[in-house]
């Protein structure tokens, strides 16, 4: 008698749906003035808002006409220093990507129940 073979478990992977790409936003110019103000690259970001929102939407278009799911996280510079606190880091650049990726993977863990 032949055994057949059983598929794999499903992995962590195999229920999370598709993958999304979490892009910083700056919900208004009160806020990204408070950003250029308080975060310690504050000066590479745009000189103005227009210019930052007309930015992150080329952005936006671009990869989701690439087929990549985009989801804008809020930006509150408030959370972002508290959370880059917590985690012992400086609140740049590089920490601002981890915290909007850390907040779509939370959204992700609550739409599915854990």
């Amino acid at each position: 008698m032949k055994k057949r073979r059983l598929p794999p478990p499903p992995g962590p992977a195999a229920d999370a749906g598709p993958a999304v790409l979490g892009i910083g936003w700056y919900p208004d110019a009160a806020e990204f003035q408070r950003a250029r103000e308080l975060f310690p690259d504050g000066d590479k970001l745009h000189d103005d808002y227009a210019a930052y929102a007309r930015s992150v939407a080329e952005i936006v278009q671009s990869l989701e006409g690439r087929g990549i799911r985009v989801e804008r996280v809020p930006m509150r510079v408030d959370a972002v220093l508290r959370w880059a606190e917590r985690n012992g880091r400086a609140p740049d650049a590089e920490a601002r990507s981890e915290y909007a990726a850390a907040q779509v993977q939370l959204g992700a863990a609550i739409r599915r129940g854990r």
